[in-house]
């Protein structure tokens, strides 16, 4: 960063946008949210290990950590700003899997449920835009990396909404292309498989 300059920060409705579909999306009673400020760098990360390796030794100086905790840093988009994975592809976040540590940049909040996903252990499900190299599920049943299909299962997606954000209840069903959110597609949710 240029000295005096003004740091780079998510925006607080990027935050509460990654928490709310956080929320809405996993199967679990709660999802309790901290916010910390991390030091700013000198400069942005470059890879995908170095950014994430800077929430790593952040989050590793907190004293007392539950091995149930996450840690997921957000990281404001910036044309200047572009982090690569080992491979040298331009990547949108990263996670270790299984691990508490992760980031994503803060104006993805699908990318915040892909990369909690990668914590909790999951890998990528086939379908739409994979790296090439990728690990992907081999046992995922739906075909294209859809939520659902007439073969394995007719399921739907409930995303109960949040008012806070303006975001109304839906029916999310995979004959309107929507897709596990392991997957690289455009319109995701969690499929009956990694629920």
């Amino acid at each position: 960063l240029t000295p005096g300059a003004t740091p780079l920060v998510p925006t607080q409705t990027q935050i509460d946008t990654v928490a709310s579909l956080v929320r809405r999306m996993y199967p679990t009673a709660e999802v309790r949210l901290t916010q910390m400020m991390m030091p700013v760098a000198d400069r942005p990360p470059a890879t995908c290990q170095e950014a994430r390796q800077r929430v790593t030794d952040f989050a590793s100086a907190i004293a007392a950590q539950d091995s149930r905790v996450r840690f997921l840093g957000l990281l404001p988009r910036d044309p200047a700003v572009t982090v690569k994975d080992k491979d040298g592809n331009v990547i949108g976040g990263c996670a270790q899997r299984p691990g508490q540590y992760g980031w994503v940049y803060a104006s993805d909040e699908d990318g915040g449920a892909h990369e909690l996903g990668h914590m909790y252990g999951r890998v990528h499900v086939a379908g739409c835009q994979l790296f090439e190299g990728s690990a992907t599920d081999a046992g995922y049943p739906h075909p294209g990396g859809l939520i659902g299909s007439e073969l394995f299962g007719d399921a739907l997606g409930f995303d109960a909404g949040d008012n806070a954000l303006g975001l109304s209840t839906e029916l999310l069903d995979w004959r309107d292309g929507i897709a596990d959110v392991m997957s690289y597609c455009d319109d995701l949710w969690l499929s009956d498989y990694n629920y």
